[in-house]
Parts: C-alpha cells; sequence; structure tokens
C-alpha cells in the first residue's frame, strides 16, 4: 500500500470526481433535515451542555460563532453553490483496490481508490461541505494524529490538493474550508459526548483532537 500522505491525495482526487459526478443529481430524500449537515451546524448549541470540560466546550462555542459571524452571511448571499453530497467520505468508507497496468497512476502506480461505501448521510447542502467533512477526517486518521504540531494539518492539505486536482474550488470556499473544516470536528466531538451521556460508548476524543489545528 502507498503512504497515508499518497493514499490522502488519491482519496482527495476521487472525492473531486465523485462531486462532479453528482452534478446535476438531486433526489426529494436529500432535501431533509440531518444533524450531520454542516448547513445546520449551529444546531450543535443545543447539544454543547452535554461538553463537561469546560474549556474544550468553550473551543466548541468559538467554532460556532466564528460560523455565524463569518460563513452565514456568505451563503445568504447564495456564494455558496448547492447540491447533493456524499456526507461521510472518510477512511472506513474508502476502498483502496491495485492498479491495473493498464491505468496506473503517477502518484500511486500500484494502487487506487476503487470505489466508495455507505451513502446513507447524502443530503442537499453547500458542495463545499463534502471536502470539508473528507478534510476533518484526514485529521484524525493515524498519521495527522501521529504528530499534532504539524499531521493535522498535512493531513487535511493532502486531501485539498487532491480534491482541487479534479474538481474546482473557488476562492470564496476556500477561505471558508477552515471554518467548515472545525464545524465537522465540533459536531463530531459534541455528538459523541451527547451519545456518552445517554450511556452509550463512543471514544470522546474524536474530533477535538484536531480542532487546535484548524
Amino acid at each position: 500500500m502507498p503512504s497515508l500522505e499518497v493514499r490522502l491525495e488519491l482519496a482527495g482526487a476521487f472525492l473531486g470526481g465523485l462531486s462532479r459526478s453528482l452534478e446535476g443529481f438531486d433526489h426529494a430524500a436529500a432535501h431533509r433535515e440531518h444533524s450531520w449537515d454542516l448547513a445546520r451546524s449551529l444546531d450543535l448549541r443545543g447539544f454543547t451542555p452535554c461538553i463537561s470540560d469546560k474549556r474544550r466546550r468553550k473551543v466548541v462555542e468559538s467554532i460556532l460563532n466564528a460560523f455565524e459571524r463569518e460563513l452565514l452571511p456568505v451563503a445568504a448571499e447564495g456564494y455558496l453553490e448547492m447540491g447533493v453530497i456524499m456526507g461521510d467520505y472518510n477512511d472506513a468508507n474508502v476502498i483502496f483496490r491495485p492498479n491495473e497496468a493498464s491505468d496506473a497512476g503517477v502518484a500511486s502506480p500500484e494502487w487506487k481508490v476503487g470505489g466508495v461505501i455507505d451513502f446513507g448521510d447524502m443530503v442537499y447542502t453547500w458542495r463545499i461541505n463534502e471536502l470539508a467533512i473528507a478534510m476533518a477526517y484526514s485529521m484524525v486518521s493515524s498519521w495527522a494524529t501521529a504528530d499534532n504540531e504539524r499531521h493535522c494539518v498535512d493531513a487535511a492539505a493532502c486531501v485539498l490538493r487532491g480534491f482541487a486536482a479534479t474538481y474546482r474550488v473557488g476562492p470564496t470556499e476556500l477561505a471558508l474550508l477552515r471554518i467548515l473544516t472545525a464545524c465537522r470536528l465540533a459536531c463530531s466531538y459534541t455528538m459523541g459526548m451527547y451519545v456518552w451521556v445517554l450511556g452509550g460508548w463512543i471514544s470522546t476524543g474524536h474530533g477535538l483532537v484536531g480542532i487546535g489545528r484548524v
């Protein structure tokens, strides 16, 4: 298998192709209220009391405040393209397979992304959310968390680099990626704490690992 850094870039490139394939696709079922839709990030405010650690709760609240202050006005002006996204692009849902001799790539001549699974989080929302979600999950990958000071940001950059090679990322969307990626990490952590408070089991560190580096 190629290094995780290369895999992240290949995964980003595949996601760009998937986003291109989803252009023009629509379905009534995708127009729904979905708790994990980044466009609904302010809904997390109803769950932040579940975060007992005051410092971490303050981090989540600051992210939501930035979302409300900096991103929502841009969205309200219609500057963010809408569409159906896959909505849960992470390493558990990406399948790699050996390359055939005829389709060997430059970045990894021996391996390629063969497909993606789990379309249960598809939703009609801002298209740029697809990339932000993938970048967020890359920041809590094993390679990223091995060195929080550097690899968290490097991992997200690998995904962005691959995605931008196969799908457009406008300057406005690029400027908002930092907030959107942080919102996904905040959502993952906050909802995890909510489940924990209800008596379920979850790794409560998931999400906050990368927030401080976004």
